[in-house]
């Protein structure tokens, strides 16, 4: 579970490798999202946040990085993140869930 605090910079990094662990996964071929909704169900066209992508991104290291701005209007909470994978030949995945916790934060209006 990671947390984020309203009002404040939220960043996530992921790291993707082939299933041997240690290749990187090639992604030329792939729009990456990262998606922070309020249950697994809800369709991703309802995340809280705007939805954070790479298209055919050159790299297997990718940063999604939400301003203070973009997080001052959360509700406290838990909610779904995840990590899908859009490939151009239409066999998408769901790579990565978790949950996030969204507290009030020290400074709050």
């Amino acid at each position: 579970m990671d947390h984020l605090n309203k009002h404040n910079y939220f960043s996530k990094t992921f790291e993707l490798f082939e299933k041997d662990g240690r290749t990187p996964l090639d992604l030329s071929d792939t729009t990456v999202r990262y998606i922070i909704k309020k249950s697994k169900s809800d369709a991703d066209s309802e995340a809280l946040l705007p939805v954070k992508e790479y298209v055919h991104p050159d790299t297997n290291i990718l940063l999604f990085e939400y301003t203070a701005l973009e997080t001052a209007d959360l509700l406290p909470g838990t909610y779904i993140q995840a990590l899908k994978l859009f490939r151009d030949n239409h066999k998408d995945e769901e790579v990565w869930v978790d949950t996030l916790r969204i507290e009030e934060g020290v400074f709050h209006g």
